[in-house]
């Protein structure tokens, strides 16, 4: 990701007005990296019941979708849609939304090997995150996914969001601490 900033910069860096040069800068300016952690049976819980009021069958390629519609049916608060950069098998860094239960990954798009636990969809990322993969991202509010998806009809990403002009690259910088 530091190497595409740079390379930007070369390029002439970051628009007139904006606080970054592209999605990575944001990135690692204001992202976290998720570490691996089994999930408490109450997460579980709370993770399956979100499930089963989404109702939709997390198809791969559709990870913005995937992971704010599954949020977007959290009653209880718990999860919380993220978004940046993750090296899956590919081994190659994408732009990819998922969700998190207290800090844990949920990547219900990505698909691993081998079972990474028992039952249904026990081949994608649920706490467990795979020897060699990688999630850095940034929170996102929810309650922002869901007034743009009532006024917009669409669930999109937020970082690449270029069909309002990148609002968030175009914001400032994060205060210095």
């Amino acid at each position: 990701m530091k190497q595409m900033v740079a390379f930007r910069d070369q390029c002439g860096g970051k628009p007139e007005g904006w606080g970054y040069s592209c999605i990575e800068d944001y990135v690692l300016d204001w992202g976290a990296t998720l570490e691996s952690a089994s999930l408490t049976s109450e997460e579980e819980a709370t993770l399956w019941k979100a499930v089963d009021q989404c109702r939709i069958r997390f198809q791969q390629k559709q990870c913005f979708y995937n992971a704010q519609l599954l949020c977007l049916y959290d009653y209880s608060g718990t999860l919380a849609y993220m978004e940046g950069y993750a090296a899956g098998r590919a081994c190659l860094p994408v732009h990819h939304g998922w969700a998190t239960i207290n800090g844990k990954v949920i990547d219900l798009t990505w698909r691993t090997e081998k079972a990474n636990h028992k039952g249904r969809l026990g081949n994608r990322v649920i706490g467990i995150i795979p020897e060699g993969w990688e999630y850095i991202g940034c929170p996102f509010d929810k309650e922002s996914a869901r007034a743009r998806m009532l006024e917009s009809g669409e669930i999109r990403a937020f970082l690449g969001d270029y069909m309002a002009h990148f609002p968030r690259l175009s914001g400032d910088r994060r205060p210095s601490t």
